[in-house]
């Protein structure tokens, strides 16, 4: 029922597997983490699943390094960006986002790694995260070694303080925090937490900020 809040193009043939059906960004969603990361640069979507996020850079004039551990994931995004026609701006890598990132370098990465289902409770903590035998603050740690900006996405119900106690475990020394939390239909739907933009970034008038 909610397949064009994710894919406003879904009748064009966008394919999904049954775990994108929840993990994927909504449009929408996806296109405000964009004009905050920005375009005319290098990012990298280190867990792209089926493409949403990756196009949705791509759309704002990044160049997006796509990385995805499962190859049949990797060939939907691929897919779904040629129906955007943003295929050409999007390099598909199938690969370890863990042992990937340590050798890439970028302006920017964003995150949305699994957070462990649909069904993973209030009062979020980042450190819950694993990928890999990697922690949450550990993943942030890694992004950061990459790029000096991440943009984490992450549940609705991840507290400020959690998302602190992750970019100081992880050593975000660098400029704030800024957190978003991302509305749909008038119902919380996630947070993104943008680390190491400098405090006097201009950030895009689309929405408030914390």
């Amino acid at each position: 029922a909610q397949r064009f809040h994710y894919f406003s193009l879904y009748d064009c043939g966008v394919r999904l597997d049954a775990e994108s059906w929840y993990s994927v960004t909504p449009e929408k969603v996806a296109a405000s983490i964009a004009r905050r990361v920005g375009g005319g640069r290098v990012v990298i979507d280190a867990f792209c699943g089926c493409g949403g996020n990756a196009i949705a850079l791509a759309s704002e004039g990044a160049w997006v390094v796509a990385v995805d551990v499962d190859a049949r994931k990797l060939d939907m995004a691929r897919h779904n960006a040629a129906i955007y026609g943003v295929a050409d701006r999007i390099d598909f890598v199938a690969a370890d986002a863990i042992r990937l990132l340590p050798t890439l370098k970028a302006d920017a990465v964003f995150l949305s790694p699994p957070w462990g289902g649909p069904d993973y409770g209030d009062d979020f903590d980042v450190a819950a995260i694993r990928v890999g035998g990697v922690g949450g603050g550990g993943l942030l740690a890694l992004a950061l070694a990459a790029a000096p900006r991440v943009a984490y996405y992450l549940p609705r119900t991840t507290s400020a303080a959690a998302i602190a106690a992750a970019a100081a475990r992880a050593g975000a020394a660098r400029g704030g925090i800024r957190v978003e939390a991302h509305y749909l239909n008038h119902r919380l739907k996630a947070k993104t937490a943008y680390v190491g933009w400098p405090a006097d970034h201009a950030w895009p008038k689309n929405g408030k900020l914390n």
